[in-house]
């Protein structure tokens, strides 16, 4: 009896060890992920009507919310919407303020909804406003094929609407939009 209930929990920790290495490869392309390389969402701000204004916030990894203000260069993803590593990297750069942390649990449950998002899926575009700006929120999916990020346009607001109809980036808006209102008093949404 002592010798099956050994080989039991041998067994029960070889399968979380492969599940856990087969959930790191679905989750992170096979990629490994650390603090400083890649940021899983993004709230940006734009307005020219009154005057340059960009800035906005990341939620990392690690779950940090850090903003930035005025960034001095700033990367754009090409017209297909990637960035590679080191481009986010010097964009996440500028978020030089810790604003907040959101939890491991919902970081988690909102990044693998994030993995699952079309990011083709969007609503027409409107026209609402004039001089209050454009707002973004985006999340950042991996591609192992072409060894970049994606940005995804969740949703935009202010000035203009358009937001992506697919369930799960319906769910992650829902989610940013929260802790924006917690974390900035101007926050776009």
């Amino acid at each position: 009896m002592k010798q099956l209930k050994i080989i039991s929990s041998q067994f029960l920790l070889l399968l979380l060890a492969a599940g856990l290495f087969v959930a790191c490869d679905r989750d992170c392309g096979g990629k490994p992920v650390t603090i400083d390389s890649f940021a899983l969402f993004q709230y940006e701000f734009k307005n020219e009507a009154w005057g340059h204004q960009h800035e906005g916030w990341f939620i990392d990894v690690e779950g940090v919310i850090g903003h930035y203000e005025l960034p001095s260069v700033w990367i754009e993803p090409d017209s297909m919407g990637f960035l590679t590593e080191e481009e986010l990297d010097l964009n996440m750069a500028k978020a030089d303020e810790i604003i907040g942390n959101v939890n491991n649990a919902d970081l988690n449950t909102y990044s693998e909804l994030l993995n699952q998002v079309n990011p083709f899926d969007l609503s027409s575009f409107e026209v609402v406003g004039a001089d209050g700006g454009d707002g973004y929120l985006y999340g950042y999916q991996w591609k192992p094929s072409s060894g970049r990020f994606h940005r995804v346009l969740l949703a935009r607001g202010i000035d203009y609407h358009q937001r992506n109809l697919d369930p799960e980036a319906v769910e992650i808006t829902e989610w940013l939009i929260d802790i924006g209102h917690r974390i900035d008093p101007y926050f776009g949404f």
